[in-house]
């Protein structure tokens, strides 16, 4: 079997009793059921790279283009503002993420399986339920940044096309979960998609910026 086939499993110790057995449960079916686990890991750093080079965009356009015309518009449009002090907070949280994210691993991404993410400090949000989500993540889980994959996640286009959703846009969508990025919630569960982030900047301002489809859409569009 190839190097690259092989992964880490467990780290795992037992005494030197004759017969002395350690079970450990493997469960190797593929993450995507449209791709070899090989292949998903591959094109998950693809994945990550690519967010890494967006959120550098957008860090540098916040630190050297705020006062021209093409960043100040594009930043009210996500986030429904213009204000200085905002600005530094969403750059701060942006070096956050850029930092989680170009840490990412695919030992970050699991299957959706309840009874593996109990290993995780926290109940997910989700719960296991599997509602048409794409991904979720336990927003306190800051030692292992772990993101569970649903089937839906694995028919996404890689990268947006226009409006649409991706898996670009949801790893960095997942990321901005964590405590230790933005802490981004999903207001009122209905807030996905550009026309519903745009409506929320428009009109509340205040909860898009904490709004995580806000914030991945201000990173990822090309249109604005």
């Amino acid at each position: 079997m190839p190097d690259q086939e092989w992964v880490k499993v467990s780290d795992l110790t037992t005494n030197t009793a004759s017969g002395s057995v350690i079970k450990l449960p493997l469960n190797n079916l593929p993450i995507c059921p449209n791709m070899s686990n090989p292949e998903f890991r591959a094109s998950l750093l693809k994945l990550r790279d690519e967010s890494v080079r967006l959120i550098d965009i957008r860090i540098l356009a916040l630190c050297t283009l705020w006062s021209e015309r093409s960043e100040k518009p594009r930043f009210k449009l996500w986030l429904g503002s213009t204000d200085d002090d905002l600005r530094l907070e969403v750059l701060t949280n942006l070096y956050r993420l850029r930092s989680v994210m170009k840490a990412l691993k695919p030992e970050n991404i699991i299957r959706n399986d309840p009874d593996s993410e109990r290993v995780l400090a926290c109940v997910p949000a989700n719960d296991g339920r599997d509602d048409g989500t794409a991904a979720h993540v336990c927003g306190p889980d800051t030692a292992t940044h772990t993101i569970a994959i649903h089937e839906k996640f694995c028919t996404l286009p890689d990268m947006p096309r226009g409006t649409l959703d991706s898996k670009l846009l949801t790893l960095i969508h997942e990321c901005t979960h964590f405590d230790d990025t933005f802490s981004a919630i999903d207001y009122e569960r209905k807030y996905y998609g550009q026309f519903m982030a745009k409506r929320l900047a428009r009109e509340n301002p205040k909860i898009a910026i904490r709004n995580a489809d806000n914030i991945s859409w201000y990173i990822c569009s090309t249109g604005g």
